[in-house]
């Protein structure tokens, strides 16, 4: 007895549903690109000998899937997208765009962005890529000058004690 109608209920259902979604709502499209984490670490040791120091400073901040999928919607990168592609979105609307995931049991990083332009989608995944490394670059670029600074004032504090402890070893013997 109720077989027909649930049937024509059903099918009527399914056209409703099939012309809201062909003719009312804009098609959403998915761009995505891959970052792989690659990060050489070294044993932390005490610094003693200023070889220690040179292989300590030169290590550069540690870099995990975890921390990138974070990173890559940071408030900067984000803004930097936009000023790139000259978006007319602020930092709100371009991160509800994009999501990040780690890739399971990998060291990759999928950033996804979601648009209804399969062109600026394309385009805005890639830039944040692009952001995104140069943000890392960046960070590490200054870790190495500080380094370098400090290797170079350490050296410096050294070389002046040598001379110091020379200069007064060469005084004792003029005694």
């Amino acid at each position: 007895k109720w077989k027909y109608p649930i049937i024509g209920i059903t099918l009527i259902c399914m056209v409703v549903s099939g012309i809201v979604s062909l003719f009312l709502m804009d098609p959403v499209y998915e761009a995505h690109t891959s970052l792989v984490i690659t990060q050489t670490q070294s044993e932390k040791q005490p610094v003693g000998s200023i070889e220690d120091m040179v292989n300590r400073m030169g290590d550069l901040p540690v870099v995990t899937p975890q921390s990138t999928v974070e990173q890559i919607k940071a408030p900067s990168i984000l803004q930097a997208t936009i000023n790139k592609l000259n978006l007319d979105c602020n930092r709100r609307q371009l991160g509800a765009m994009v999501r990040t995931e780690q890739i399971k049991d990998t060291n990759l990083v999928r950033i996804i962005v979601s648009n209804k332009d399969p062109e600026l989608a394309v385009k805005i995944a890639n830039t944040i890529r692009e952001e995104f490394l140069t943000h890392i670059n960046q960070l590490n670029e200054q870790k190495l000058s500080r380094s370098l600074t400090t290797m170079q004032d350490k050296l410096l504090k050294d070389e002046e004690e040598a001379l110091q402890l020379a200069n007064d070893q060469l005084k004792q013997q003029k005694l």
